[in-house]
């Protein structure tokens, strides 16, 4: 199962660096060749599923918790 959670995390690791690199050529296209293109926002939301997702299995596997914390 570790093996498991290895690949889960590496797999919303590169889905994450894709989301990045999605939004930053949906940017550039936009403002700068002002024609912006109509695949970036299924596909960049496609990638944050499955980094939610990925990552929220690897965190039951190692028994973590996600939550925002706030120091007031």
């Amino acid at each position: 199962m570790k093996a498991l959670a290895r690949a889960a995390i590496g797999i919303a690791g590169v889905a994450l660096v894709a989301m990045a690199g999605i939004q930053a050529w949906q940017v550039f296209a936009r403002y700068v060749l002002n024609d912006p293109p109509s695949w970036t926002e299924p596909l960049a939301l496609l990638c944050m599923s499955t980094t939610m997702m990925f990552g929220a299995a690897a965190g039951v596997h190692a028994g973590r918790h996600f939550g925002f914390f706030f120091v007031v």
